[in-house]
């Protein structure tokens, strides 16, 4: 089966996204308060797990587990330096469990530093996780400010081929 690209797969109707990942960790033992972006490297099962859970649930697309896998967000655990391969690694997984006939989001979250913008960190790092094609698109989530969601835009912009971002604002 082919996947449709993206924009005409959403104009079809309803489309089906995963669910929280956090709540799914911390169910199978993740301690609150980890490093879960680093389950992409050290534990890839437990993510892959929670994404093919979902894909059997119904859910066209899974968010890949990389919502806090930014240089701010992983120097709290000591693992800024690893954020290229952790998000890569997160983008992996995801589409390990979707195969080709499903979707991968990159979940791009805030920096967790108030009016911070890392434009030439984490967006520009995202972006280039999509070259590899293990995304078919990004999910913007969460963000401290218009500044941060338009950044990231604008930076996606930059590439040839289609990028969809998709924003949700507090």
């Amino acid at each position: 089966m082919s996947r449709l690209k993206l924009r005409d797969r959403i104009r079809q109707g309803v489309f089906v996204l995963d669910g929280a990942m956090g709540t799914q960790l911390f169910a199978r033992g993740v301690e609150p308060g980890s490093c879960n972006d680093l389950l992409d490297v050290k534990s890839p099962d437990i993510v892959l797990d929670i994404h093919r859970a979902y894909f059997e649930a119904g859910s066209d697309a899974v968010l890949t587990n990389t919502f806090g896998a930014n240089r701010y967000a992983l120097a709290r655990h000591g693992c800024a330096d690893r954020a290229f391969e952790i998000n890569k690694a997160g983008a992996e997984v995801a589409r390990r469990a979707a195969g080709e006939d499903r979707y991968v989001l990159g979940d791009v979250g805030p920096t967790g530093e108030p009016g911070t913008i890392d434009a030439n960190g984490r967006f520009e790092l995202r972006f280039k996780i999509r070259v590899g094609s293990f995304v078919d698109f990004y999910y913007r989530g969460t963000m401290d400010n218009t500044g941060q969601t338009l950044t990231g835009t604008l930076h996606g912009s930059g590439f040839s081929g289609e990028v969809l971002i998709l924003s949700k604002s507090k």
